[in-house]
């Protein structure tokens, strides 16, 4: 089989990437993964050692979980892209491919995370709020969060909060009130869609400021109060370092850059905007801010503040 064609079933080579996908799940019996798709990126030779970067999608059906996958041979070259698959739910579960409010029960970032196959100089791509740990910075992952401004509102996503912000803007409250009633991030986004009176000239100019300022307070704002989830979710968003923060969507070139994470980085020259990826990265950068503010405050506090205490006696150093 040449390469750009699907992987099918009862191939060595199919195997070959589904022993390597079990393993990165935890699994270990093949009869738990169905419908295996892929795409063969570049040959993979005996004794290359493979990373897959996984995430669910959170559509269960008749007990089987779609998940989306890419493999890379370790070192960063992509080897499958354009991965799906059916994984079977252990104990079985309950269609939820309905629209249904996902929890908003604080995410466990606790959890052992997957390898992250881009070097650490490269851009992070990330994608839905299933991937595990960098699917926290989706619009969708949901993390209860306040504003200063609405002290007495807890918003379940950044989306919510960025579609809420939109129906104020052009005046719209009975759509706003309708997407603070529901912790459903794509009903959020649908409601969003029928605000009354959009401008498209002074969305374009409000949009990025108001995801900016939803993030920023997503993951803690000025972080005197945080929620443990919340502080978690601040410790994934600087671990991300100095790295371009890019949501590899193949659906969204205007938040995300149109492709997905088995092609984007391959493909720069054609990406979207990616408004989402540089509203977090200012957020990163003013939360490193804050927190650098509060070691300052902190030493002060402490009166180590550039003076030393040399048997009892304040010396100016």
């Amino acid at each position: 089989m040449g390469f750009g064609g699907a992987i099918m079933h009862g191939l060595s080579s199919w195997n070959f990437a589904c022993h390597g996908l079990l393993k990165a799940m935890g699994g270990s019996d093949p009869k738990n993964i169905k419908e295996f798709q892929a795409r063969f990126a570049s040959p993979v030779k005996p004794g290359d050692k493979l990373v897959t970067d996984i995430w669910k999608t959170g559509d269960v059906k008749d007990g089987w979980e779609e998940i989306r996958f890419v493999t890379k041979i370790e070192g960063g070259k992509v080897c499958l892209s354009n991965g799906r698959a059916l994984m079977k739910v252990v104990g079985g579960a309950q269609n939820t491919n309905e629209d249904k409010s996902p929890s908003t029960q604080e995410p466990n970032t606790t959890q052992e995370s997957l390898p992250v196959p881009n070097p650490e100089t490269s851009p992070l791509l990330f994608y839905g709020p299933n991937h595990i740990p960098h699917g926290i910075l989706s619009q969708h992952h949901p993390i209860p969060f306040t504003h200063p401004s609405h002290p007495s509102t807890t918003f379940t996503t950044a989306e919510q909060y960025m579609m809420y912000r939109k129906a104020v803007l052009f005046s719209c409250p009975s759509i706003a009130a309708q997407i603070l009633l529901t912790s459903n991030p794509r009903t959020q986004k649908s409601l969003g869609r029928k605000v009354r009176g959009f401008d498209e000239g002074i969305w374009e100019k409000e949009r990025e400021g108001i995801v900016e300022e939803g993030n920023f307070w997503k993951f803690g704002g000025e972080g005197r109060e945080m929620s443990e989830g919340v502080r978690r979710a601040r410790e994934v968003l600087l671990g991300t370092g100095e790295r371009e923060l890019v949501e590899a969507s193949p659906r969204d070139r205007v938040w995300g850059v149109g492709f997905g994470v088995g092609e984007a980085e391959g493909r720069r020259e054609e990406w979207g905007l990616n408004l989402l990826g540089k509203c977090l990265m200012r957020v990163r950068e003013r939360i490193r801010m804050v927190e650098e503010r509060k070691v300052e405050e902190r030493r002060v506090a402490e009166g180590k503040d550039g003076k030393e205490s040399v048997e009892g006696e304040v010396v100016e150093g």
